[in-house]
This record gives C-alpha cells, structure tokens and sequence, in this order.
C-alpha cells in the first residue's frame, strides 16, 4: 500500500508525487499518456496578463501580474490559494523543477518575481512573454538591447521552421513593443533536415551526424553575437549537440521557442519521468477504474486489473489534451465524474449560456472548464468535498485559460506543491 497515489505524470502530478515524497510519503504515479506538458514551447509561464486597452499595457513584474490575476478572475487556482501561498508554492515548485531537470541539463533560467517577463522568439516568429525557460531557450531577450547582428539558422527541408518567417516576425513583433528591431540575418547552410522536428532531433543525437552538421556551419557565425536556431538540436543530448555546433559556429546557439510538434516539450517530460523514477517514486500504469467507501477514495484499478491501495490521491489527469475533462453529452470529469465549471460558473447540459462569452477579446468559457476545488485544492461536488482524500494539482482545475493568461506552468507549480503535501498530511506520511 502507498502513502499517495498520483494519477497524472505531467509537470502538475510530477511536482505533487515529488513534494509528498519530499515529505517523506510512500509514492506512486499513474499515466494514461504523455499530455500537455510534452507539448511545451520550452517557455516556463507563470503569469501573464495582457491587458485589453493598448493605453494600460506598461512593463509590469510576475508578482504585479499575480495581483492582477488574482483581483479579476476570482476561479482561477492563484485566487483560490491566495497571493502569499501561490508565490510561495511557486517558488518551491520551481526549486523543485530545477532540481528535477539538472541531470538532464535542462536547468531553467533563475524565477525573479519582481522582475518582468522576458520576451523569447518562437519558431512561429512571435515574441513570447515567459517567467523563465529551459537552458536551450536561454540567452536572447529581444526586447533587451542586443548590440550586434543575430543569425538565424535556416536548415534546408525543415518545414517547421523558416528562418525568413522568423526574422521578419521578430523585426515586426519588437517593432510594436515599441523597440527599436535588433539586427537578424538569415544565415543558411547546406544540411539534409527534409524530416520532422522530433526525428531531426533523434538524428542530432548521433556524433556522426552532429559532425556532418558542424562541418556545414564552420565558420558561419563570424560576426554575430549569437543565431537563433531551430528547437531541434538533440533529444536526449542537446546540451553538448549545442555546445558541439556552437564552437564549429564560432557564436554561441539559441533555440527559438517551438510549436507542436514540440522537441522542447519531450525532452522536458522525459526530463520529468527520470526525476520521478529517481525519487524512488514507482509507476503503476493507467487507472481504469476507482474504488470509494464512506466519502474516501480506498483504491484504483490499473488497466492491467491490478488494484492499488493508498491513504489519499492527487488528480492531475489534466484537460482537453490529456483526457481528464471531455465533453458528451454534458461536461465531465474523466475518473470521478466530477461537475465541471468554467470561468463563469457551473457547465450543465442544458445550460447554453455557460458556454457563451460576453466579448470576443476574452478566452472562451470552455477552454476554462474544469473541477471546483476549496483551499485545500479538495474537488468539490453540490458545495462539499467530494471524497476527503482526494486533491487536485494541474490542468484538471477549472476557472482559467492558461494560454490567455498565459500561467500553466505557475499553476502546475503552486497547485502540485499544494496538493502533494495536502495529500501526504492526509495519509498521515509527512514527516
């Protein structure tokens, strides 16, 4: 028997199983599938918020983001732990993560909450606002004056990326920042990249083919201060295909930020499984099915019929990516069969204005849909705990849109810390 079952292995449930082992519990996970955190940019967001009149968008810190979150979306996770909790539960969090991704030489840029948010280039040619990001992403912030030209690396076949996209986005993106456009020039070299983005990065990994890369950039980086690469530089041994290529360069290499497929996404969750496995914490496969008995969860059974018993949970199952919120014929909860609500209140079947927005500049109730959960992060069902054991870490909680207010990563952090140790209390395992 366990301590705490996690059920969810995304950044959410992997801090929550890492806190309560960190506590001294008897920890297990439960994953159904990679989910949302395998589709990271490689960006850490914590908070965001753009503001809807050009006149109130002034540079702003995390913390002064927090508040204003806080202050206007009364569902959201911040606002359910409050300010103090939530900067504190992120700052363990991100301690947390950092310890969890060095052997991996992930190790993201160091959280500063009264400090702004950078903006880093996406392989799309936005700027991105983000907290911090992993090492590959670290090193240019484009709306910081960068004395010199950067490069941009333009690989021949790659469809994910194009080098004149990038440029010209940048250029574009800083110019209404109201920055004056850093120098960029495409630089391309003659390498065989027709394949996908996760391939590309599996072949990098390869000396052989590293080699071949860094004979066609020999030399290329003369003149600039650093290029912009493709997110695609080695899976499992970025860091020295980077510092590999760098030296052939001549100029030190930064990854933009990706999209989907995401490279950056899969190296961090399987940065996330190695520190798991580390911490001694054990997987039990997939639930399918869950046992209660007098307002207690007892027990899950794994799609394998194994049952596995423990003192409490965290449900970290995720949203719409992950399976833990679908939709049918009404909204729902995966595994508890939970109520759902949005930003604006309960979701009912018949209930069409739950999911209809006052305004078009605002994130559509839906992509807010979720659980309710009390302080504790407890799911609630009729204005009552649901089950007393049972808390919730992650996506799965309702009441915000992460890409709008662009706070994933922070909630992954507060609610998996919060719920971690919740769960590892209840059990009667914190020492």
């Amino acid at each position: 028997m366990y301590d705490v079952l996690v059920i969810g292995t995304g950044m959410a449930g992997c801090i929550a199983a890492l806190e309560a082992r960190r506590l001294g519990a008897k920890v297990a996970v439960a994953s159904r599938s990679w989910g949302a955190t395998a589709l990271s940019s490689g960006a850490l967001d914590i908070a965001y918020t753009p503001a809807l009149s050009r006149a109130h968008q002034m540079p702003r810190t995390l913390a002064e983001h927090v508040l204003d979150i806080i202050a206007h979306r009364r569902r959201h996770p911040y606002a359910v732990l409050g300010v103090e909790r939530t900067i504190a539960n992120v700052e363990k969090g991100f301690a947390a993560l950092a310890k969890a991704l060095a052997p991996s030489e992930l190790n993201p840029r160091p959280l500063d909450f009264e400090a702004e948010n950078v903006s880093l280039p996406s392989s799309l040619g936005a700027l991105l606002p983000a907290a911090s990001a992993l090492a590959p992403h670290v090193g240019l912030d484009l709306v910081a004056p960068v004395k010199g030209t950067i490069g941009v690396l333009q690989l021949p076949g790659l469809w994910s990326f194009d080098a004149r996209r990038v440029t010209a986005g940048v250029r574009h993106d800083a110019a209404a920042l109201g920055v004056e456009a850093t120098g960029l020039e495409v630089v391309p070299v003659s390498y065989d990249a027709a394949v996908s983005a996760p391939v590309l990065a599996r072949r990098l990994d390869d000396l052989a083919n590293v080699d071949v890369l860094a004979r066609a950039l020999a030399g290329k980086g003369k003149g600039f201060v650093a290029l912009l690469a493709p997110p695609v530089l080695g899976l499992d041994r970025h860091a020295w295909v980077r510092q590999r290529l760098s030296v052939a360069l001549g100029a030190p290499l930064v990854e933009t930020l990706a999209h989907t497929p995401s490279v950056p996404g899969m190296r961090l969750q399987r940065a996330l499984d190695r520190a798991v496995r580390a911490a001694g914490i054990d997987g039990v496969g997939d639930v399918a099915a869950v046992a209660i008995a007098s307002g207690k969860v007892t027990g899950v059974t794994t799609v394998d019929q194994l049952e596995i018993n423990a003192g409490a949970f965290v449900l970290a199952t995720g949203r719409f990516v992950a399976g833990g919120v679908g939709w049918g014929e009404r909204p729902k909860e995966s595994l508890f069969d939970l109520p759902i609500a949005s930003e604006e209140g309960p979701l009912e079947a018949d209930g069409p204005d739950a999911v209809l927005r006052e305004t078009p500049m605002e994130s559509h109730p839906l992509m807010t849909a979720g659980i309710t959960v009390n302080s504790a992060l407890a799911p609630m069902r009729e204005g009552r705990v649901a089950h007393a054991n049972l808390f919730a870490a992650g996506m799965v909680i309702g009441g915000f849109a992460s890409r709008y207010v662009l706070c994933a990563d922070g909630v992954a952090m507060a609610t998996g810390v919060e719920a971690g140790r919740n769960a590892a209390l209840a059990a009667g395992a914190a020492s």
